[in-house]
């Protein structure tokens, strides 16, 4: 499918279980890891500081529920499916790749990420969000709890990472890239999909449902491409693609939780469908592909 726009810029093997990251100098500690079934255990990741007991609060607890909600239905399903094709556009996964999911939340793409990537890491600072994740019969794919500003891997140990809509909940974005950035191997490639700012015509919708929506922070941000373009580059990443994602189908299917429409309805797989179908013909049009929930941005570390 055709990209909004293209833009080029000169201005990425398998993950050891027991490396050691970047930040070796200082102490180990052990951190709380969660197995496949959401029980916790404990690991030594050197370097990576005790989350503290205080974000084991209400809020996570509420949007893991919330999540249970948005990602737990058919029709959720396979909208996810449809936003997977999108990112994976410009990934080339294969057998022989290990991708991490940053900020992998509730785990929405890990299933697909699992069946086209030989190795998945899903990354969250939530104990609450890992502990929803059903892996089933995912057995390469690895769960591990920390923060985006110091990701527990070591130089260089990743061949792609997928960030989906969770950079809008954190307070700065660059120490965030340079960790991508540090762990992609060369030749790999970051795909960043966050609440977009270009549309001017979502600008106030979307401004209503996060004041009004329980499982929105007060610092939950959307971003212009004017924001991220730049910092991607001053990363030391490539920038290659840009498009935009999610019009009819993005607030009625994946916002579920938030605005029940979907689920009070009948044929609601067929209505989903409709309007991927509708989605599909609106990001072909000029100006118009502009006004999308989502903005996807494609960089490689060259």
């Amino acid at each position: 499918m055709p990209d909004d726009s293209t833009v080029a810029q000169k201005d990425d093997e398998q993950i050891p279980r027991a490396s050691a990251p970047r930040h070796a100098s200082q102490p180990p500690r052990e951190t709380p890891g969660v197995n496949g079934s959401g029980a916790s255990h404990a690991s030594t990741v050197p370097g990576l500081p005790l989350l503290p007991p205080r974000l084991k609060n209400d809020f996570y607890q509420r949007l893991a529920e919330s999540y249970r909600v948005r990602y737990g239905s058919d029709f959720s399903r396979m909208f996810h499916q449809y936003h997977f094709e999108r990112l994976m556009a410009a990934a080339a996964p294969t057998v022989e790749k290990t991708v991490l999911d940053a900020g992998c939340g509730g785990g929405a793409v890990l299933h697909c990420l699992s069946g086209a990537f030989g190795s998945v890491v899903g990354l969250d600072l939530s104990p609450e969000m890992l502990g929803i994740i059903d892996r089933g019969t995912d057995s390469n794919c690895a769960l591990v709890l920390g923060q985006m500003e110091r990701i527990p891997l070591p130089d260089e140990s990743v061949d792609c990472i997928i960030c989906r809509g969770a950079l809008s909940h954190v307070d700065a974005v660059p120490p965030i890239l340079q960790e991508f950035q540090r762990v992609l191997k060369h030749g790999g490639v970051v795909v960043i999909s966050e609440p977009s700012l270009d549309s001017v015509l979502l600008r106030l919708p979307r401004a209503v449902i996060t004041s009004r929506s329980k499982v929105f922070k007060k610092g939950h941000k959307a971003y212009g491409s004017n924001d991220l373009l730049p910092l991607l580059r001053r990363a030391g990443l490539t920038v290659a693609r840009k498009e935009y994602f999610g019009y009819l189908s993005f607030p009625i299917c994946d916002m579920a939780d938030v605005l029940p429409i979907l689920p009070r309805l009948p044929f609601k797989t067929g209505i989903t469908a409709m309007l991927i179908a509708i989605d599909r013909v609106l990001s072909l049009i000029p100006v118009v592909n502009r006004q999308a929930w989502h903005l996807i941005l494609t960089a490689h570390k060259p």
